[in-house]
């Protein structure tokens, strides 16, 4: 998290006198969500039609229909890992997306697990291998030198494979309801309809605009809904 971050964070928190977690802060891509995001936390309750709830029951629906299950198993804090088996959970995303229509969060991985076994397979093996020659051969010592460049090889393979082989959702995105927010950080403007449209909420938007404006140096008039902090905006 950058520096206009940081001090968009602690400008908004003042403003509002509230409290945000940086991991809530990481998902929040566009100012509309921002505004939302205050809303929840200002009141004590998400607003009334708000894009989480019909993110939600669009992600619902799809994988109900995707993987073909009963809509009552989809429920807020059922994990991804039950609904979808890790063999089949690359296909599943990309049918799930374009089922959607919408850019879902990429999956991850967790590499230190996948380095790890495959280095320790590779390391018994290459070991194992430069023991029998060294004692065949009498080189020890070069023997080593070998095996020790074939352990970096093994970790550089392992880690490569890890990298192109993501299967697990971020931690913030591992449960239906965590991913149904994720559709809202990576697809706000298409949710942003459903925000609706009442003196309390445009109070605070035009608040939340002022914050933006003066922390990232934009003109007011640049603000939208959509607005999204990196790439509109220029936020680093």
């Amino acid at each position: 998290m950058g520096l206009d971050f940081v001090e968009l964070i602690m400008a908004i928190e003042d403003r509002f006198e509230i409290t945000i977690e940086e991991e809530d802060f990481i998902q929040i891509r566009c100012v509309g969500h921002l505004c939302d995001y205050v809303m929840e936390k200002r009141f004590g309750r998400e607003v009334q039609g708000s894009p989480e709830e019909e993110a939600l029951v669009r992600l619902q629906r799809g994988l109900g229909s995707v993987l073909a299950i009963d809509l009552a198993s989809v429920r807020h804090s059922t994990p991804i890992a039950e609904l979808i088996p890790r063999k089949s959970r690359r296909h599943c995303w990309k049918l799930l997306q374009q089922h959607l229509s919408l850019e879902l969060p990429p999956l991850t991985t967790h590499p230190n697990r996948m380095i790890a076994a495959v280095s320790l397979l590779g390391c018994v093996l290459v070991v194992a291998a430069a023991v029998v020659l060294a004692t065949i051969t009498g080189r020890w010592a070069q023997m080593i030198g070998l095996a020790g460049l074939a352990v970096a090889a093994v970790g550089l393979i392992g880690y490569l494979l890890a990298t192109r082989m993501p299967t697990l959702p971020a931690p913030e995105f591992q449960t239906v309801g965590g991913l149904a927010k994720g559709l809202v950080s990576y697809n706000y403007e298409e949710f942003s309809a459903a925000v609706p449209l009442t003196d309390e909420n445009e109070e605070v938007w035009q608040a939340v605009c002022e914050v933006v404006a003066d922390v990232l140096g934009v003109r007011r008039e640049e603000l939208s809904r959509a607005s999204r902090f990196i790439e509109d905006l220029g936020a680093c």
